[in-house]
């Protein structure tokens, strides 16, 4: 889990449920990237992945209504946290030392 996701998992704690839209503002200083949407999309199906968080549609507005799994640290294990962690895609920063 890296930095970005910590920083994340923090913004949605303290608001114990927030609006995909509302996310994107708030979180824009950590993606300071070409698709910085793409890259919260994807750190948010990481997460959501891990069962960290929940995504479902918003009651009353067109938006995503991101909330924080509280329960999740005392439901998952070490060993299928691990293993969650290694099924997930490999980060391309370096694609030649992936390969």
């Amino acid at each position: 889990m890296s930095q970005r996701h910590v920083q994340l998992l923090n913004l949605i704690l303290d608001e114990e449920a927030i609006e995909l839209a509302e996310l994107r503002k708030r979180s824009a200083h950590f993606y300071e990237m070409k698709n910085p949407y793409k890259a919260l999309v994807r750190d948010l199906s990481y997460l959501i992945t891990l069962e960290a968080i929940s995504a479902r549609p918003h009651a009353e507005k067109s938006d995503i209504l991101i909330s924080i799994r509280l329960e999740w640290p005392t439901r998952i294990t070490e060993t299928e946290f691990f293993r969650k962690v290694k099924e997930m895609p490999k980060a391309k920063v370096h694609g030649f030392l992936s390969s």
